[in-house]
């Protein structure tokens, strides 16, 4: 896992963010978000690695994987973008990013998954 709840790119790389999970319930070293969720400290990663492809994470009652289909892919991809500055970004990169496998995973809110839930997401994007 490179990041938690967001991804930067530059180019085609992944850039590595904070080295911490936030979960919704216990399962983490210490209570965080006003004890809302608990943080699980992550393992040293690159700096940057190629982008394999795109996780969009929904709640549900049990797992479902799907590939988002290529005429849905620009309406998924546009409401991720989170900064008004992101509207500038190049038709051209937004191009790539449709290139890209892009999944839906829906998942049971239940912490003692979560190495499920990460394996899936591995096996989906090899």
């Amino acid at each position: 896992m490179l990041a938690d709840d967001l991804a930067v790119l530059d180019g085609d790389q992944v850039q590595a963010g904070p080295r911490a999970l936030d979960l919704l319930s216990a399962g983490g070293e210490r209570t965080v978000r006003g004890g809302d969720r608990s943080r699980a400290t992550l393992g040293s990663v690159p700096a940057a690695l190629p982008l394999a492809g795109i996780a969009v994470l929904d709640w549900g009652e049990r797992f479902a994987l799907t590939s988002v289909p290529m005429e849905d892919r620009p309406a998924v991809i546009g409401a991720h973008r989170m900064f008004p500055a992101c509207l500038s970004t190049p038709a051209l990169l937004l191009l790539e990013l449709l290139a890209v496998p892009i999944v839906r995973m829906t998942r049971p809110p239940d912490p003692t998954r979560v190495v499920e839930t990460g394996a899936t997401l591995l096996d989906a994007f090899e």
